[in-house]
């Protein structure tokens, strides 16, 4: 089994993470809980990550994301105020509350903090580091928000479980900041 020993970075703002040059690896969108970071989501990407950073970004202004009250955020609890996933149309009641709701968006965008893992990884690898590290927080770590949407855990399962004919990888992670629930050690 190849061991691969892998550097956290972060916790960044979005505008810091805006400026970061790294790429292809995985990334955590976390909210600070006092000593601790507590994961809201977990993505892969081969782009550098302010690319995929700004993608979240927009999408999130554009109300393609869901938002959460962000003091219960930061206490552990997810309070949802508006609901992407019903996907509003523009004069749906639930479009124009998404509207009066840009002062809590630009505050939940405000208190995102990312963690980065560049990798060198494939594809494959890194689809498989993705889930292991969603499914361990899932497992093991304090989460919030969109990380416990049923249709997550689903799609993480489906793209990133390990395949028969895939080469095993222990990888190492060593964070400089503790994220609840992340592994020192994850087999994928």
């Amino acid at each position: 089994m190849r061991t691969e020993t892998l550097t956290v970075y972060g916790a960044f703002s979005i505008k810091e993470l805006l400026n970061r040059t790294e790429s292809n690896g995985v990334y955590i969108y976390t909210f600070q809980h006092g000593d601790e970071y507590l994961a809201e989501w977990v993505g892969q990407t081969k782009r550098k990550f302010s690319t995929r950073a700004y993608d979240h970004l927009q999408a999130q202004l554009e109300g393609k994301y869901n938002i959460y009250k962000v003091s219960d955020l930061k206490n552990g609890i997810t309070t949802l105020l508006f609901d992407a996933e019903s996907k509003p149309k523009p004069k749906d009641p639930a479009w124009i509350h998404f509207r009066e709701l840009q002062k809590e968006n630009h505050e939940l965008i405000d208190a995102w903090r990312v963690f980065i893992i560049p990798t060198n990884f494939g594809e494959r690898p890194r689809l498989r580091l993705e889930t292991g590290i969603a499914v361990n927080l899932l497992k093991h770590g304090k989460v919030v928000a969109n990380i416990l949407l049923p249709n997550a855990r689903a799609k993480w399962l489906k793209d990133g479980t390990k395949r028969d004919d895939e080469e095993p990888v222990e990888v190492r992670i060593e964070p400089d900041k503790h994220i609840n629930g992340i592994p020192s050690k994850l087999a994928i």
